[in-house]
């Protein structure tokens, strides 16, 4: 009984002039047009008013007074919902489900090779899928087919997946392997690198250490003694310039003295310098 009030009631925004639909009847889209009706009219809850097996009330009844003005409400909620061109045809009926009746009678018949072509493209649909999942699965178990022996955990893992990736996803997921391959391994060069480091700044110059200064011992020994070669050198030559000053003044001073005299002079002062050494005759 509730129903039935709530089928009977319009709302305050419910006028004759209300489109149930964007998209108009013209006479080639009743399928799609007809479902879009429907839907409406069972959100109003007047889907009962085109139904075959709708109710009218009794005549001389508050009921029937108000199912008619219902039912006019819906017949011009369809009416609106159909072109110019082909509304003119359905203008006298006197039910919403009259009317409903006669543009099933129509053009749901007239619509049926549409219905056949439609559903012959879902068909194809349907089977050009099927053909792209055959084609995708065998390019997927010929790029498997290609992986060496060190992936077979991945290429396991991906043979068990349901439905199969295809072969971009199952690149992916061997690229993801790879990488992490890459970052195990980080750690056992970063270790050897540790280790290359300790060697050159700890162990190596520990041993070239010990040859450094068991070299530099050896070799303070010759620079002390080259030293004092090169001062007694240096200090040798003075004494030898002195030598000659001597001899040079001499000679001004006394050109008379012989060649025996100067050699004489010049041993004397050899004797000297090279500390009691006696040159040979």
């Amino acid at each position: 009984m509730a129903e039935d009030l709530d089928t009977l009631k319009l709302h305050p925004s419910d006028n004759p002039r209300l489109s149930l639909v964007t998209t108009i009847l013209d006479g080639s889209n009743f399928l799609s047009w007809s479902r879009s009706i429907k839907l409406v009219l069972t959100a109003k809850t007047k889907m009962s008013f085109i139904s075959k097996d709708a109710e009218i009330p009794e005549r001389n009844t508050k009921e029937f007074e108000q199912w008619i003005k219902v039912d006019s409400m819906v017949t011009s909620w369809i009416l609106n919902s159909i072109s110019r061109d082909i509304v003119e045809s359905f203008m006298y009926t006197k039910t919403s489900k009259e009317l409903w009746t006669e543009l099933e009678n129509k053009y749901r018949q007239s619509n049926g090779p549409m219905e056949y072509r439609l559903k012959r493209e879902l068909a194809s649909l349907s089977q050009a899928r099927e053909n792209a999942d055959i084609k995708s699965s065998d390019q997927l178990m010929q790029f498997l087919m290609g992986l060496k022996d060190s992936y077979d955990h991945v290429r396991s893992q991906i043979l068990m997946m349901e439905p199969y990736p295809n072969v971009s996803k199952a690149f992916s997921m061997v690229l993801r392997i790879e990488k992490q391959k890459e970052v195990n391994t980080e750690p056992q060069y970063a270790s050897q690198n540790l280790a290359m480091q300790a060697f050159k700044k700890q162990e190596f110059p520990r041993t070239f250490q010990k040859k450094r200064n068991f070299v530099d011992k050896r070799s303070q020994g010759y620079r002390d003694w080259y030293k004092n070669l090169m001062e007694q050198r240096k200090k040798n030559a003075t004494e030898i310039n002195k030598a000659v000053v001597v001899i040079e003044i001499k000679e001004e001073t006394n050109m008379m003295i012989d060649e025996k005299a100067i050699a004489h002079v010049l041993k004397s002062e050899l004797h000297k310098i090279l500390g009691g050494f006696k040159p040979q005759h």
